[in-house]
């Protein structure tokens, strides 16, 4: 059963209720964490009731396109097996076939409008829209794959057991450390100690840096101001927290000591004062680890989850005080927009230390914002293999850091977020990172519920409420797009990001003023660049490709002031292609520098290159990156599509596109490529169904030139089926939408020819 029929429909068997959509197992109201392939087998099963599903079978659904050995077969079924009994000792549900495979005994009921134990935020009055995807051009700034990092970095990975406690976790603030020993050693480590030690809390939050520079600023203090307790306690106040936290070290010959001192944000009341004295360096990291375990028992955390969720840092994380210091001073770094300086810091960490599988994930981090993906991946799968050495929190930030930067598999990255909402329902960045990467595929009913819940949790934070406003967008939802984006700058946490959706909800409804109004924002920021290239494709859409072409310019003067390299010259080869200029297509990608490759070049190279030389570096890539869903099942397809097109084979053409299907609104791309594939064989019928793909989803892609070549597409189509009233509609939105546009444009000139004929 597809995502869009399960939609809505829950399973009930025995004491369970299993919910597809959400990847939610629960048991008596409570969830049931699951790995995702234990999970999947269960869906796969329950699916099935009462029939014997051969190992085979099973092999084909769980592990499509994957080497998987017969044994991890039986050890998915034995562990989803040990869950089910755990929950329900008396229960029997899966019964062994022996030499045939597995059968589900127990009845299944389907059911709809059973809720789900994490359900997230009911909507508002606005229908969820048709499911549907995005995908910027790669060189556009592609903020539907935005992935929300921090420095601790951001990842999933499903580990057995109960979620977390519902609603969000409690704020803290961990102030400056006091270093009375003189030690340089000591300065800013046992403060990041402290943080390492409460992150995998479900119970608690630490205050992240940036909120703290925004709240020192709002104090109009200076936000590199040093966070001495009184500043903490003032901080904290300030954002409703539960307690700042504070401590020293000192030496007293050759013993040290040790204070930890929680106090209440509101009063300033000691909550809790914790000591300990120990005979040399070794002694502190244990000592700290006990006290912080024993702080967060008189914080409020219950004794079982303190066990569950803790990971002593001196045993498994870090032994070395003095990698610890080193990555407590790249932290800082980092925290404070020092991203070059900090990677030498990482690196010593880890030099130190080799098995420091946090300091790793800082260092991917790093590397991924400044755009050095190769170094990214490398530091991402060192931490992904010592992933068993930090908290179960920390695992979940590893291995979606890992998917990301790594493996790039769409399907199982939805799983792992999915895993983490599960076991950590207060982690508003898990809920932000889903409701991304669900409107990245196109489920955008769910996109909008994580979204809100993702602002519910964080209403500070810019990035719940993009991804929501960018869900809504693309779901047709406009309305609650406005709203999302008012709330956000009425919070004063708008930036580049939102400011760039709102221009393309501008787009969408045909508000110039309101496009101008986020251009005239963005002058002299950062996001300057992003917007006028959104400005430059809203240009081509007009018609308008000269002014397209000097905004992409300015874009491009702007980027080599930041040191950015010229990445137009693909990107305008396609859009111009698009806009029958094949003469100026050519001439842009001859500007290619040796060596560059991406989506756009490849799909270029196809459409009026070199093939040949496109099919070899799609290869290459393949076998680089086999696991990497857009690349194998989008990117790849539509790049054989257009070169049989240009072969003049459209059924080939349609053939090689079926792979992308499931992704087929990701862009306007595959319904484009197919409707015009479908004409090109003469058959209208199916052209015009795919051009109404498009033209029936505005605000999948609103500043793509796609649109209203569509328009024309569909026109055409129409034109083929004697369909002379709705061809004629269709010339003329067409005609409306470029209206401005250039005179001697090569499809206008051809849309107005063709729409006279039709005329009486």
């Amino acid at each position: 059963m597809d995502a869009a029929t399960r939609e809505g429909v829950y399973y009930g068997f025995g004491p369970f209720v299993l919910d597809p959509t959400r990847r939610v197992l629960t048991h008596a109201g409570a969830a049931v964490a699951l790995f995702p392939t234990v999970f999947e087998t269960l869906l796969y099963l329950v699916e099935h009731p009462g029939r014997v599903v051969s190992r085979d079978e099973l092999m084909d659904a769980i592990w499509p396109r994957r080497v998987v050995e017969d044994a991890n077969i039986s050890q998915t079924i034995f562990t989803l097996r040990k869950a089910l009994t755990a929950a329900d000792p008396q229960g029997a549900y899966i019964a062994t076939q022996p030499g045939q495979g597995y059968r589900f005994v127990q009845p299944v009921k389907t059911l709809t409008g059973a809720p789900s134990p994490f359900q997230p935020l009911a909507p508002n009055a606005d229908a969820p829209g048709p499911v549907r995807t995005l995908l910027r051009r790669t060189w556009a700034v592609a903020a539907a794959g935005l992935v929300i990092l921090v420095c601790a970095g951001l990842g999933a990975w499903l580990w057995m057991g109960r979620a977390g406690p519902p609603g969000p976790p409690k704020v803290v603030v961990v102030a400056e450390f006091e270093n009375l020993t003189g030690e340089p050693l000591f300065d800013r480590t046992f403060a990041e100690a402290t943080r390492i030690d409460l992150f995998p809390s479900p119970f608690l939050t630490v205050l992240p840096e940036p909120k703290i520079r925004d709240t020192l600023a709002l104090m109009t203090r200076s936000r590199e101001e040093r966070l001495v307790p009184a500043t903490a306690q003032e901080v904290c106040a300030r954002n409703n927290g539960l307690a700042s936290i504070r401590g020293d070290v000192a030496k007293v010959g050759t013993r040290y000591l040790l204070t930890l001192t929680a106090a209440d944000c509101a009063g300033g009341d000691t909550i809790d004062a914790e000591k300990a004295e120990v005979s040399g360096r070794d002694g502190l990291l244990p000592a700290l680890d006990a006290m912080v375990g024993r702080l967060r028992r008189r914080l409020g955390e219950s004794a079982g989850s303190v066990r569950r969720f803790s990971v002593p840092l001196a045993r498994t994380r870090t032994a070395s005080l003095e990698a610890l210091k080193a990555y407590s001073e790249g932290q800082y770094q980092f925290n404070h927009g020092q991203r070059t300086e900090a990677i030498p810091l990482f690196r010593r960490a880890v030099e130190l230390d080799p098995n420091f599988a946090t300091a790793y994930g800082a260092l991917s981090v790093v590397y991924a914002n400044l755009k050095e993906n190769d170094p990214a991946s490398a530091a991402a799968t060192r931490a992904y293999a010592l992933r068993d050495s930090v908290s179960e929190r920390e695992r979940f930030y590893i291995a979606y850091r890992y998917n990301t930067f790594v493996t790039q598999d769409v399907p199982e990255g939805l799983r792992l977020l999915r895993g983490w909402t599960q076991v950590y329902p207060g982690d508003a960045p898990a809920w932000a990172n889903l409701s991304n990467k669900e409107n990245w595929v196109g489920q955008y009913a769910l996109a909008i519920a994580d979204g809100r819940r993702a602002v519910a949790l964080e209403p500070e934070v810019e990035s719940a409420y993009v991804v929501l406003a960018r869900a809504a967008l693309h779901a047709g939802q406009w309305d609650l797009a406005q709203r999302t984006g008012a709330e956000a700058i009425a919070h004063k946490v708008d930036g580049d990001d939102l400011r760039g959706v709102l221009f393309q909800l501008a787009v969408a409804r045909g508000d110039a003023a309101g496009a101008e109004a986020q251009m005239q924002w963005a002058q002299g920021k950062a996001g300057e660049r992003s917007m006028l290239i959104g400005a430059g494709q809203a240009a081509f859409r007009r018609g308008q490709v000269h002014h397209g072409l000097e905004l992409f310019q300015r874009a491009l003067d702007l980027g080599r002031g930041l040191g950015l390299s010229n990445i137009f010259a693909a990107p305008n080869a396609r859009l111009l292609q698009d806009m029958g200029e094949t003469g100026l297509a050519r001439q842009s990608l001859a500007q290619v520098p040796d060596g560059f490759d991406s989506a756009d070049y490849r799909f270029a190279l196809a459409e009026i290159g070199d093939a040949g030389r496109a099919e070899t570096l799609m290869r290459r890539d393949v076998a680089k990156a086999p696991t990497d869903t857009l690349l194998t099942q989008v990117f790849n397809p539509e790049q054989r599509a257009a070169a049989a097109l240009r072969q003049g084979q459209p059924a080939d053409a349609v053939q090689a596109l079926r792979p992308a299907l499931p992704y087929e609104l990701r862009t306007y791309e595959v319904p484009y490529l197919r409707g015009q594939a479908y004409l090109a064989a003469g058959d209208a019928v199916h052209a015009a169904a795919e051009f109404h793909k498009v033209v029936d989803n505005p605000g999948v892609e609103p500043v793509s030139v796609l649109y209203p070549l569509a328009e024309l597409g569909l026109a055409r189509a129409e034109g083929l089926l004697h369909q002379a009233t709705a061809s004629r509609k269709a010339y003329e939105q067409v005609l409306a939408e470029w209206k401005a546009a250039e005179p001697d444009l090569p499809p206008l000139i051809a849309a107005r020819a063709e729409y006279a004929k039709l005329t009486p």
